[in-house]
């Protein structure tokens, strides 16, 4: 498939997980991918040579760190960014929503929420001039907030809201849309007991755990052409153990 041949597409937090899957979806469907990362520089660098494209080292949550990428990135592209995936985000793991403190909840803020915003604001005109798209990673964990993690839900609730905002800002010329992925086997989720993850799996329908791929997958569908009347949406990614309407 070449669904992106002469496109390009930006995946902040693209050294590993559900970021890395991105990117080799999107060079695969022919797509130049800039690989964001902040620490995992060796997996992104690896992850660029593979897929062809060029890993970029950025702190989403800083202004000064954002304009930089842009400005490289427009530099390499000629001034044009196609597809804009806000992927990039951090988690903890609290017992309690009392035991999240401010730095937790700044943190958290800061790259969750204000990454996608300064990402957003960063490349609008760009995405505007190409008619692009803009796909934010959300999760499910705000739908029921049973995770403790007060500081995580928020922040992913969020995203959901800058989605809407987005989509009506920057509509016709940009679609904005959202994934919010489930229990999704990455370094975070494999540091549940082995006991923890079977009462999840119990949860989920489709009787398995998601995969970084099966995220990736839908993050590419909703940039083809084929979903060019969807816009503002969020689409949850799970195996059906969050159903909502």
């Amino acid at each position: 498939m070449n669904d992106f041949a002469s496109k390009s597409v930006l995946v902040t937090g693209g050294g590993r997980g559900i970021g890395a899957q991105t990117c080799r979806e999107f060079a695969k469907r022919g797509a130049a991918v800039f690989v964001n990362y902040l620490h995992s520089r060796k997996e992104a660098e690896s992850l660029a040579r593979e897929v062809g494209g060029i890993a970029l080292k950025a702190d989403v949550s800083n202004p000064s760190g954002v304009e930089k990428m842009r400005n490289a990135i427009l530099r390499k592209t000629g001034g044009t960014l196609d597809i804009l995936i806000n992927n990039a985000g951090v988690i903890d793991r609290v017992s309690s929503a009392l035991d999240v403190t401010e730095g937790m909840w700044g943190r958290m803020v800061d790259v969750n929420l204000k990454g996608t915003f300064l990402c957003t604001q960063a490349f609008a005109p760009a995405l505007l001039e190409s008619r692009g798209c803009i796909v934010n990673v959300s999760s499910t964990a705000h739908f029921q907030c049973a995770f403790p993690a007060a500081h995580y839900n928020a922040s992913k609730a969020g995203v959901v809201a800058l989605t809407k905002t987005y989509a009506r800002q920057l509509a016709p010329r940009v679609r904005v849309n959202c994934v919010a992925p489930g229990f999704i086997q990455t370094n975070f989720q494999n540091e549940y007991s082995k006991e923890r993850q079977g009462e999840i799996l119990k949860e989920i329908p489709l009787a398995r755990f998601g995969k970084p791929g099966d995220v990736a997958k839908v993050v590419a569908a909703l940039c083809t052409g084929e979903f060019s009347y969807v816009t503002g949406q969020t689409l949850v990614v799970d195996g059906g153990r969050v159903m909502v309407p």
